[in-house]
């Protein structure tokens, strides 16, 4: 697959979610420097393969850079959905190409930090097309179990999205997908989530999964949760 410039791949993006065009276009501009960096592409070398995925070096930092501009974007769309205050909270909120394991895996993507003080975490993942069937990796879905936290697909071709509870996924038993080298994955079928359209006004039933009153239902000991999901 062409590793295409983000500025012809996604054009009009500020119309379509409905963010300013200047925020969107130094995004883009940003992110299409990481993605055909060659420093980048250094450090991503060091890495062992495995964090690849059965990707190219190239195509690795392209799918970085693609990440991170998606969820920058957003970050900045939840700030005119919500009554609250959002941050990009990752490991990897710096948008520096890691050279070191370590440093990869952590934090969901995003904090919403409501005016009460209550806060949730949100997970991203991204997917260029509407597909019948999504799999989020093994580690993603027990860390927002564990955390209380959601799940937000954005469907980037279509400018849609929908928000999975992972407490929909606790009783599936992951398995091994070629797509990501044999990692553990879980399985959300596309047609039990209608996709909304990014552009309008996010319904009620999402503000609910992500307000600060369904975290506090919602929370568990760290204890309990990882005795059920026998997390060591």
């Amino acid at each position: 697959m062409d590793r295409i410039p983000f500025h012809t791949k996604y054009p009009n993006l500020d119309k379509k979610w409905g963010l300013d065009k200047d925020f969107v276009y130094n995004t883009i501009d940003a992110s299409n420097i990481i993605a055909y960096s060659k420093s980048s592409v250094d450090k991503a070398r060091k890495l062992p393969a495995y964090y690849r995925d059965n990707r190219s070096i190239e195509r690795y930092v392209y799918d970085l850079a693609e990440g991170w501009l998606i969820e920058t974007l957003v970050a900045e769309w939840l700030k005119g959905q919500l009554d609250a205050k959002i941050k990009i909270s990752g490991r990897d909120k710096d948008r520096v190409i890691q050279d070191d394991p370590n440093n990869i895996n952590g934090e969901q993507d995003i904090t919403i930090t409501y005016p009460n003080g209550e806060s949730v975490k949100l997970e991203i993942l991204t997917s260029r097309k509407a597909l019948k069937e999504y799999h989020p990796k093994k580690p993603k879905v027990r860390r927002a179990l564990r955390d209380g936290s959601m799940l937000l697909y954005v469907i980037v071709g279509s400018g849609t999205y929908f928000i999975v509870d992972p407490i929909d996924l606790k009783n599936q038993t992951p398995g091994p997908h070629y797509l990501f080298g044999g990692k553990d994955v879980y399985y959300v079928t596309g047609s039990n989530y209608k996709h909304l359209d990014i552009g309008a006004r996010m319904p009620d039933k999402y503000r609910k999964m992500l307000g600060y009153t369904k975290t506090v239902l919602r929370k568990r000991s760290k204890k309990k949760v990882d005795d059920e999901l026998h997390i060591n």
